[in-house]
């Protein structure tokens, strides 16, 4: 697993570079760059989705510059290694960068409890058919864990109150090793290792960009086991035991609140580091958890995890990375939103009515102070508009193609200056057929209710 995990960083490295920020980048955007792990890397999202770096590359405006180096499975060690020596591309993007935005911390948990699960359910005879203690590898994910314990056979060990019982002492022990500190008898996960390493991480890109006015935001880790009450409803009553046994791991673990003198859960202890080392963090936990009057709790609709129970995901799905997008956006303060994408993904959702209300909340006030660059070539003329009659439509788009047949026979181009600005709809200093098609697709765009402006509709147009 560490060398797939050191052969992604590697690929990341190389393929971001085509992110990497030339020198003129950015004089009024913001180069952004992402250090992390599955959730940063946008897993589990389809094609056509975006995950929060775009959003927020896009919020900045068009001269905004990405660089996503993210890796899936990568813990925060990885990454105190790939900084130990960084890649040129790397170096390049974080020297450059206006903002970095850091996800780690979530596989050090995972893999910890995975393999701590694992050995109970050796233990206790929980292994799926086919497998033995020799199946477990060192630092087993999440995947592993749900492929190796059979999760009927532990549904049904908690069906005896004793068993029962002891579950509850194991999972007590692993929130103990995970979240105690300055103790000798629990291994204090959090505070020797996961905070230890971030403290590295911000360290070593520190010394990479000096830049006094450089942000570094680190995201604290959302609570995935949270279901919507009817879907709760519908399980057997051995599996919600067991999933409510788990689930308090993850409330202890990475929560706002419960925290004490001997322990504190991952988003204390990484507010007190931000507060002393002016890092930024970005609370992910409190908006995906988007707690009700009624104390009803709603992570599931940010995340994959109601999906049928073999392929039950924690990953982000669109509607969470929009919201973690939007979270970084209000913790970094900068509230002037130059795009369009956050708007266009939110109304593109399946169910935008249940968007969950304080994470809406935070969307509402990312939003809320919009204003859409302007075409940078626009003078006096409408962008589309070639005819000059203040509407985009078919005769724009058969004028631009007259225009085009007339310069492949060598001939001079018959259009004004303001008709071949309005006509070069990509921007490339060519008007040809591409073009014309973009003057088609968005009058048929209009025909069919759309109310967005040229430019604004061809954010997505011109990424298809």
């Amino acid at each position: 697993m560490k060398k797939l995990i050191a052969a992604g960083l590697a690929a990341s490295l190389t393929f971001a570079a085509a992110g990497v920020f030339p020198a003129s980048a950015a004089e009024n955007g913001k180069n952004l760059v992402i250090l992390g792990d599955s959730i940063a890397a946008g897993y589990g999202l389809s094609a056509d989705e975006k995950n929060y770096g775009e959003l927020l590359k896009d919020y900045y405006g068009k001269d905004s510059v990405l660089a996503n180096f993210a890796v899936s499975g990568s813990t925060s060690q990885d990454w105190v290694n790939a900084l130990e020596t960084p890649k040129a591309e790397l170096t390049a993007a974080l020297s450059d960068a206006d903002v970095v935005v850091i996800s780690v911390g979530g596989n050090d948990l995972l893999q910890y409890a995975s393999k701590f699960l694992l050995d109970f359910a050796v233990t206790n005879n929980l292994l799926s058919d086919g497998y033995t203690a020799d199946s477990i590898p060192a630092n087993p994910g999440i995947s592993d864990l749900m492929n190796i314990m059979d999760r009927d056979k532990a549904a049904d060990f908690v069906g005896s109150a004793s068993n029962a019982l002891i579950l509850l002492n194991t999972t007590a022990r692993l929130t103990a090793h995970l979240r105690m500190i300055n103790s000798t008898k629990y291994d204090c996960l959090i505070q020797t290792q996961v905070i230890p390493n971030i403290d590295k991480i911000v360290t070593d890109i520190r010394a990479v960009n000096s830049d006094p006015d450089l942000k570094i935001v680190v995201q604290n880790l959302y609570d995935p086991i949270q279901f919507e009450a009817s879907y709760a409803a519908s399980m057997s009553a051995n599996r919600k035991k067991l999933l409510e046994q788990l689930g308090s791991v993850c409330r202890d673990v990475v929560a706002v609140d419960p925290s004490s003198d001997n322990a504190k859960s991952f988003a204390t202890q990484l507010k007190d580091y931000a507060a002393e080392n002016n890092v930024i963090v970005a609370d992910v936990y409190t908006d995906f958890t988007s707690a009700d009057s009624a104390g009803n709790k709603n992570a599931w609709y940010f995340t994959g995890i109601q999906k049928p129970d073999k392929e039950m995901d924690i990953h982000p799905n669109q509607a969470g990375h929009l919201a973690i997008a939007a979270v970084i956006e209000k913790a970094l303060g900068d509230l002037t939103n130059h795009g369009t994408l956050m708007q266009s993904t939110y109304e593109g959702l399946s169910d935008p009515a249940s968007y969950p209300a304080v994470a809406y909340q935070t969307y509402l006030d990312v939003i809320a102070n919009t204003v859409v660059d302007p075409d940078p070539r626009k003078e006096d003329f409408m962008l589309g508009d070639v005819d000059g009659d203040k509407i985009i439509d078919a005769t724009d788009a058969s004028a631009i193609l007259a225009d085009y047949a007339l310069t492949q026979i060598k001939a001079p181009s018959e259009f004004t200056e303001d008709q071949a600005k309005a006509a070069d709809i990509d921007g490339d200093t060519k008007i040809d057929a591409t073009d014309a098609s973009a003057v088609l697709s968005y009058y048929a765009y209009t025909k069919t209710g759309g109310k967005n402006s040229m430019p604004e509709f061809l954010v997505d147009f011109l990424k298809a």
